[in-house]
């Protein structure tokens, strides 16, 4: 598939569809799907990378004897992003479309064919945007899948509603999980309780592609900004975990005269912070985009 062939029309209906979800099996074709895989699939990937990027920058790592569950895996960009970062394992694709498993399912195997499938055995979960297409029904499965699970790794649209229903989430399974990542703390979350606040932040997006004709042509075609890639995530384990930084940025740094002004995410609540130029610039807040910043 090459982007010469690409059907805007049907790409253009299907985010229409993720804007306005119908509860359906929209993969209708193996062409939609590597449609999607070069364009949206290469976006969320880019998503994947940051977050993945952190939890290494956390010291974290997936235990071995772990295999890895996509669910809802549409094309198999997350498992092949997190196989990219970390050592392949075992792993399972489950989605309601068939032709969505086959096509994922061929596109890890082309890329690591020692990749070998399982169904048993302790699991971390991988989610990526999926929230937006559950019933009660289906995300109360899908709910199952999370508290049997190891841990969870679960990256969802940077957007106010994704964010409430992720720090929902997380404050339901609190009891049974550790909070790896994004917060800095194991309590209670405060956003809830600070109506302008939200957690997200920006992944980067690589500078080729403002180079590049064919996202050029991306962002015309489908009306996205290329500059802003917001998301929404959360990593939990079972196993203890201590959280190591005291405050995270929220969102992107306010610049203003002198000043850049923050909001920070910390064990004693949210609050804004405003900091002069001069130690913004130091401690990195000037770079653009800002992504999982956190501040000492």
């Amino acid at each position: 598939m090459q982007w010469s062939h690409m059907d805007w029309p049907a790409l253009r209906a299907l985010r229409e569809h993720f804007l306005d979800p119908k509860g359906r099996d929209y993969w209708s074709s193996r062409s939609l799907l590597e449609n999607y895989d070069l364009s949206f699939g290469e976006r969320i990937s880019w998503k994947w990378a940051a977050v993945l990027s952190e939890l290494q920058a956390r010291g974290w790592a997936p235990r071995p004897e772990w295999r890895v569950v996509d669910w809802g895996c549409g094309t198999g960009r997350a498992l092949r992003a997190y196989f990219s970062v970390f050592n392949t394992a075992p792993y399972q694709l489950l989605d309601r479309s068939s032709l969505a498993v086959s096509y994922a399912d061929s596109k890890i195997r082309e890329t690591y064919p020692k990749a070998e499938r399982a169904t048993s055995g302790p699991y971390l979960l991988v989610l990526s945007h999926v929230l937006n297409e559950q019933n009660n029904e289906t995300e109360n499965e899908l709910l199952k899948w999370v508290s049997q699970s190891e841990a969870v790794i679960w990256v969802e649209p940077g957007t106010r509603e994704h964010s409430a229903k992720l720090v929902a989430i997380r404050e339901k399974l609190r009891p049974q999980f550790s909070i790896v990542a994004p917060c800095p703390h194991q309590s209670a979350c405060a956003i809830p309780r600070t109506p302008k606040a939200w957690c997200h932040n920006f992944a980067p997006v690589p500078p080729t592609v403002f180079h590049d004709s064919r996202w050029g042509n991306f962002s015309k075609e489908l009306g996205i900004d290329l500059r802003s890639l917001p998301v929404s995530f959360l990593v939990l384990q079972k196993a203890p975990w201590t959280a190591a930084q005291p405050n995270r940025v929220l969102g992107r740094p306010k610049r203003l005269k002198g000043s850049y002004r923050t909001v920070l995410c910390r064990a004693e609540g949210v609050e804004t912070q405003t900091l002069r130029a001069k130690e913004a610039r130091r401690q990195g807040l000037g770079k653009n985009p800002l992504f999982f910043k956190v501040l000492k």
